[in-house]
């Protein structure tokens, strides 16, 4: 038995045509595990549902292949497991990949404590 896990991703370029190919390439053919929220000429945002682990090779596969993009996944699982992996360009600075990870409430609690 395994874990759902939401990935929240971020991405922004000023370059259009670079933002759509990382789209075509990551989301737009995962539509069944993918929920788009933002779509725009400049910012992409998107929820990829997965099992089990967090989605960070997608975080460091676009900061490998792409210049000039930042990125951003922030994700939660069923047993509170949470974290975050960034990295790219802002502002003309390059950050390398970052990642880190913590406990949460898990979802057993969240129905406890927040419902």
């Amino acid at each position: 038995m395994g874990n759902d896990i939401d990935n929240h991703f971020t991405i922004i370029s000023d370059n259009k045509e670079q933002l759509t190919n990382i789209f075509n390439k990551f989301f737009n053919k995962l539509s069944n595990d993918c929920e788009v929220k933002l779509k725009k000429d400049k910012a992409i945002q998107v929820i990829h549902y997965s099992r089990n682990e967090p989605l960070i090779d997608i975080v460091d596969e676009i900061l490998k292949n792409n210049n000039e993009v930042w990125v951003k996944n922030s994700w939660n699982s069923e047993d509170g497991h949470c974290g975050i992996a960034f990295g790219g360009y802002k502002s003309k600075t390059y950050s390398p990949l970052e990642v880190y990870e913590w406990i949460e409430l898990d979802i057993d609690e969240r129905g406890y404590y927040l419902m």
